[in-house]
């Protein structure tokens, strides 16, 4: 999909859908009216666009992320490949946003292995002598390699070269390549020209060079490959190295040897090679890799996270959310920058604008970028990586109108124009000398709103279908139970006049669910509900029966403890007359011999025919009882209490009327003048 993304069937050699992307496509590459490719689809004459299939693929991502941490997850960084353009760039921008995300950044894939390696190092770095690391990946489409200088804050990239013809899919068909060769000298026919059998073949080769990895031969099958006939074979492991030898390993020796020529630096100065990507496992490269730097390789790296790792480092720095330490990254360019000026201010003359290279390829994006030219107002400035003078670049980088000159510039006729780019290497006008200019935004192909409501559109789609073929799944599974069921357990619970009414049904729903299988979600649950309705009855009997075999004898038991409860005295009755109490023992008396009687009854019946009783009935009537007996205790409860109090009261007035017998009596005083 990466390796699809804003390509269109023309231009820049970067931009085209190469045959290798057609070839890998199981359904083949078209393209959509926007001019980008796209995926065509066998349920939709239209091609899907990448973006939009990015998107969703993205969504999907998020939808896990937030399953996982259990909370939102709005903010993101990509990674892409180094030789993505700006468009490209865009393009993943647009489809991140789509999917309801806040894209902080987008991320070189040599970048962000830079920063996983480097974050997680710096107490081993020094800030004034730098560690000199080369890094090389190769994945499934592309490969690419950088040479960086590690410091104890900050990364310099010094070089960076990515290729998009050099990736394990060219070693899948070489091997299918083989493979087909072989076969179609067999049997005269050619796998290769079918799309459903190239996939299959796909699969063989994928593994035979995983086997080859590790092991000195393999051996390959398929069966029925084509026509009826099987793929059988056996490669050495010299024979594929030799196929490599071939192509793959020499254009493996002029990227890395391109990008030690661009870092300014010897292989002696570099003082480790980390490799990551799933070719890089592959004796045959690693041992080219090695012989090119002259050194032992070194797979620190988690060769399938670290660029995800990276992403996340890049995030945490970035975002409000966290408080992460810095680490710096200074990046190049991979082109030269140049700037186009037309005089006058009419963009439609832009294929005849003067051209000018600022800056060579390989300069740091932290390199001040002034260019004097000789301009006057109105000028438009067309700055690119590309080729400026297109309209179609996908390198552009930004644009300026000079509207009006305010100021004398300090030479005659020369103006300086100032730019930079920014800390996540985007490119702006900053100044322009003694002129006033404004920004000129760039139509973009990719508007957001409009893929971000396809996006909307297909999430619905996909929950629409995803209910629909759960309730197909649920149908199939009611017809096949049905089915077993009339055969064994549920047999007996259908009168036998309308078996085989029963057997027709089932078969009629069977065929019908054959020839609509494509129904909407409104017919299939219409017409589950329908079905469902038709044997709820049968089921209902089916249910009474099994659940009077697995709770009657618990219940009686239980009645039976209740019963006894009431014919004995205790404190739960409060001493109520035995004859109220025994009523109740009575009442649940006649309510167990109804229940047994029902019992004998219903073993001269047949299954079928309506129950004399079910569990819930005997439920409810039980609940009954219990509930007269409850509030029975507590009246008892209430009268008991009464009569404490009032024999209490009567107890506390008779000693107030009864003086004491020991109490002494009051003496008298004695008058002293008396005396």
């Amino acid at each position: 999909m990466m390796s699809l993304l804003g390509k269109t069937k023309g231009g820049d050699y970067e931009m085209v859908v190469s045959p290798m992307d057609d070839f890998f496509s199981p359904n083949g590459i078209s393209i959509c009216p926007n001019g980008y490719a796209g995926y065509n689809c066998a349920i939709s004459s239209e091609p899907f666009e990448v973006t939009k299939v990015l998107a969703g693929y993205i969504s999907f991502l998020s939808e896990m992320a937030d399953n996982y941490t259990k909370g939102p997850c709005r903010e993101v960084v990509l990674a892409c490949p180094g030789w993505y353009s700006e468009v490209q760039k865009e393009a993943l921008k647009v489809a991140a946003m789509s999917a309801g995300l806040s894209c902080l950044n987008v991320l070189d894939e040599c970048t962000a292995m830079a920063l996983d390696y480097g974050v997680y190092r710096v107490k081993q770095l020094s800030d004034e002598t730098p560690t000199t690391v080369a890094i090389v990946m190769i994945g499934h489409s592309h490969a690419s390699a950088a040479v960086c200088d590690f410091y104890q804050n900050h990364v310099e990239i010094l070089s960076k070269v990515s290729r998009q013809d050099l990736g394990g899919r060219n070693l899948d068909y070489m091997l299918m390549k083989h493979m087909a060769d072989g076969f179609e000298k067999k049997y005269g026919c050619n796998p290769l020209e079918n799309r459903k059998i190239r996939l299959k073949l796909e699969a063989v080769a994928v593994k035979t060079k995983r086997v080859l990895s590790a092991n000195s031969e393999s051996g390959y099958s398929a069966e029925c490959l084509m026509e009826d006939n099987d793929l059988q074979g056996n490669i050495k492991r010299e024979d594929f190295e030799e196929m490599c030898k071939q192509e793959f390993l020499p254009n493996i020796t002029e990227m890395l040897m391109e990008c030690i020529n661009l870092c300014g630096k010897s292989v002696e100065e570099i003082s480790c090679v980390e490799i990551a990507g799933g070719v890089t496992r592959i004796p045959c490269v690693q041992k080219t890799i090695s012989d090119i730097f002259g050194k032992q390789l070194s797979r620190t790296l988690n060769s399938d996270e670290c660029v995800a790792r990276g992403c996340v480092l890049d995030a945490a720095m970035r975002s409000i959310s966290y408080r992460v330490r810095k680490y710096h990254v200074v990046e190049r360019i991979t082109r030269p920058l140049s700037f186009a000026c037309i005089p006058g201010g009419d963009i439609t003359q832009l294929a005849t604008a003067e051209t000018a290279q600022i800056l060579p390829e390989n300069t740091s994006k932290s390199t001040p970028i002034a260019a004097k030219l000789a301009i006057t107002a109105p000028t438009i400035i067309v700055a690119s990586l590309g080729d400026p003078k297109d309209p179609a670049d996908a390198y552009f980088l930004g644009a300026i109108q000079i509207v009006k000159q305010v100021e004398p510039t300090e030479e005659q006729g020369v103006t300086t124009v100032s730019a930079a780019f920014d800390e996540n290497g985007v490119f702006g006008f900053t100044a322009v000398e003694g002129h006033e200019f404004v920004n000129m935004p760039r139509t973009s192909a990719f508007t957001v709103e409009a893929y971000a409501q396809a996006e909307a559109e297909a999430r619905a789609q996909d929950s629409i279908e995803n209910q629909r073929l759960r309730t197909l799944n649920d149908f199939e599974t009611l017809i096949y139970s049905v089915k077993e069921k009339m055969q064994g357990s549920h047999r007996e619970y259908v009168a036998p006049e309308f078996v085989s009414t029963i057997n027709e049904e089932l078969n009629k729903w069977s065929n019908w669910l054959y020839d609509n299988y494509e129904a909407s979600l409104e017919v299939l649950q219409d017409s589950l509900k329908r079905m469902q309705s038709d044997w709820a009855p049968i089921e209902r009997l089916y249910g009474i029966q099994k659940a009077k075999e697995n709770e009657l004898d618990v219940f009686l038991s239980g009645l039976q403890s209740k019963y006894s409860m009431c014919c004995e005295d205790g404190p739960m009755w409060y001493g109520a007359p035995e004859q109220e109490r025994l009523e109740f023992a009575q009442k649940i008396q006649a309510f167990d011999a109804k229940i047994r009687q029902q019992v004998e009854e219903e073993k001269t019946r047949p299954r079928h025919a309506e129950p004399l009783f079910t569990m819930e009935q005997l439920h409810a009537e039980l609940k009954q009882i219990s509930s007269d007996i409850d509030e029975f205790c507590r009246r008892m409860r209430v009268q008991s209490e009464r009569r404490k109090e009032e024999e209490a009261a009567a107890s506390q007035k008779t000693e107030e009327q009864i003086p004491s017998q020991n109490e002494p009596a009051e003496e008298q005083p004695v008058d002293q003048d008396a005396q």
